[in-house]
């Protein structure tokens, strides 16, 4: 039988319910920032309050009781108030005052977004910028961030999306490998060269089927799905890599090969909550992305 007092701490309850919905404390440390002990010491606490046992601990995580899943629904529901009061606040906030939290993936937030936050500042200093970047992608209905960037089109409910456009791909090198090894000059070529690839994306495999080849992840000499990893590689003369072109312009030194070989480009969509958009600030900020976005990074 649950039992508790009046007073449960909000805090041991977010950790219930990011902990249910990540199935181990290592995922849900990742997800909040706090420590496992902290999470560990949040759900101890409140299962000593309900004086029930909310998971089972077994060797792949933690698995939620009957306790646990009777629960959740009525703490999901008291998340979503909470969220909608403080949406509501937002909304009879000050014009263009306050933070806005913009999600994106690490490579826009390191290659594509310092020069439009030079814009953002000088137009509107008095707005506050916090960037999440992330590869995961932020849950906008949450309150993760007000505005996010993605590479893939969302499929929840509730938000407001348009597609920017895409991310042009190309093959490039730097100058210092290009003179040891010298410049393929057919796509067919790549393949006796060391080539820089990810982990988890397959666009690059996806290029070279286009031109006729089979190409394996063993084939990569370097695989690593950061993009700050990769540029670096590439810049360094580590190898051949297959390159967003407003990251390549960042270096004269790093020249495209094979401008016939054609690389599937990467969508760009700017999504916000629908309710955020009656806030002036995250409007405003929206809207400039919308226009500037694109034409900045191209």
């Amino acid at each position: 039988m649950i039992t508790t007092d009046r007073n449960v701490n909000w805090d041991w309850l977010r950790s219930f319910i990011v902990v249910s919905e990540q199935g181990s404390l290592s995922a849900a440390t990742v997800k909040t920032g706090l420590s496992q002990p902290t999470l560990s010491r949040h759900i101890d606490s409140l299962e000593n309050q309900l004086g029930v046992s909310l998971f089972e601990r077994t060797g792949r995580g933690l698995n939620p009781t009957q306790a646990a899943l009777k629960i959740a629904p009525f703490i999901h529901q008291m998340q979503a108030q909470a969220d909608s009061l403080l949406l509501s606040l937002q909304q009879t906030s000050s014009p263009y005052e306050g933070t806005v939290r913009i999600s994106c993936t690490p490579s826009i937030a390191a290659y594509c977004l310092p020069t439009l936050l030079i814009e953002m500042r000088r137009a509107k200093p008095e707005i506050q910028i916090e960037i999440i970047a992330t590869s995961e992608q932020s849950n906008l209905l949450k309150r993760e961030a007000d505005i996010a960037l993605r590479m893939a089109r969302p499929t929840q409910n509730g938000l407001i999306t348009k597609k920017l456009g895409e991310l042009a791909f190309g093959v490039f090198a730097h100058q210092r490998y290009l003179s040891k090894h010298g410049p393929p000059q057919v796509p067919s070529d790549l393949l006796a060269h060391s080539l820089i690839g990810f982990y988890q994306f397959d666009n690059i495999i996806q290029g070279f089927a286009k031109e006729g080849f089979t190409v394996q992840a063993s084939q990569f000499a370097l695989r690593t799905d950061d993009a700050v990893t990769y540029w670096q590689a590439v810049r360094n003369g580590v190898g051949i890599g297959f390159l967003a072109a407003h990251i390549a312009a960042q270096d004269s030194k790093v020249v495209r090969l094979l401008p016939a070989m054609k690389l599937p480009g990467l969508p760009v969509w700017l999504t916000s909550h629908r309710e955020l958009r009656g806030n002036a600030n995250i409007r405003w900020v929206y809207n400039f992305l919308a226009q500037r976005f694109m034409s900045t990074v191209l």
